[in-house]
């Protein structure tokens, strides 16, 4: 196998089928990507040019992007997309990203994240029960939605209670901002549109951007002037780690918008899979029912 990122050696399209693989990936991203595993591999430079772009796919491969062989692979963001997902611990890298990492290791343990699991079951009970059997809906946004309300809820927990201007004025913010990322930090011909930056949707973009960063400022200086005691949510978890304020704010934003594009994907990928295969999909609903009292999944009451 060549080596990753090999430029010369590296399968893929060339000369005109460039241009018609960045037309197809524009039209439909996930069957474009399986036609190129399909035909060149699980490495692939799909698309050539000043700026290259791989699909890496198989456990073994991404194993050694993301963990092995990290230094050698550093991200290339378009400038939204970075200034959206901060320093945080998971977009930052090299000598960053180890400080991060001893800081945060108990915030993400385990134990930690498991208590937001009814969190997570009851988000998506609400979002179950407004779907109407038959009725065609657009997927992807309404996981956006459900991933972006989880995401605040764990941040900011019984700060987000009662739901009045302030909890819609940040979940619309954050709708818009992750909205926008989903179009860009997936795929790498998006940064090409920020030449543009008078383009409606870039201003709405950065108009949401500041409304966001703007809550979250609030509630840290609300926190740290009138500690309320012991609370259950993520955003304590990170003030009592040994972090200034800024370094809060970057990972209490970045907790809502980085990584949300990659769950939605993976979870539209989990949809697309098991309607192929009815029978994967028939025993998952099966262990599903089987696991329906668990107190991971259906909180008591």
């Amino acid at each position: 196998m060549p080596e990753l990122g090999s430029e010369p050696l590296t399968p893929g399209p060339r000369g005109l089928e460039v241009l018609r693989t960045v037309l197809a990936y524009n039209r439909d991203p996930f069957q474009t990507l399986l036609n190129l595993v399909g035909e060149y591999g699980d490495v692939v430079r799909f698309i050539a040019g000043p700026v290259n772009a791989f699909l890496v796919n198989g456990a073994e491969n991404v194993e050694t992007v993301l963990v092995r062989d990290a230094w050698s692979f550093v991200p290339v963001r378009p400038f939204t997309v970075e200034r959206a997902m901060r320093q945080g611990l998971f977009t930052s890298h090299g000598y960053l990203h180890h400080p991060q990492r001893e800081l945060l290791q108990g915030a993400y343990a385990h134990e930690q994240v498991a208590r937001f699991g009814g969190i997570i079951a009851r988000w998506s009970e609400r979002m179950r029960d407004r779907w109407q059997a038959g009725v065609e809906m657009d997927l992807e946004g309404q996981i956006e939605q459900l991933i972006v309300r989880i995401s605040v809820d764990i941040l900011l927990g019984d700060a987000s209670y009662p739901k009045g201007p302030e909890w819609a004025d940040l979940l619309s913010s954050a709708d818009v901002v992750n909205e926008y990322l989903g179009t860009r930090s997936t795929n790498p011909l998006s940064a090409i549109a920020e030449a543009v930056p008078v383009r409606p949707e870039n201003r709405r973009f950065w108009h949401a951007m500041a409304r966001l960063e703007h809550g979250i400022e609030r509630e840290v200086r609300m926190r740290r002037a009138e500690p309320m005691g012991p609370r259950d949510d993520f955003l304590s978890t990170l003030l009592q780690a040994r972090m200034s304020d800024q370094q809060v704010r970057e990972e209490a934003i970045a907790n809502i918008t980085t990584g949300n594009a990659v769950t939605v994907s993976g979870l539209l990928w989990t949809c697309y899979l098991l309607a192929l295969h009815p029978d994967v999909e028939a025993r998952l609903h099966a262990e599903l029912d089987a696991s329906a009292h668990n107190a991971l999944l259906i909180p008591p009451g």
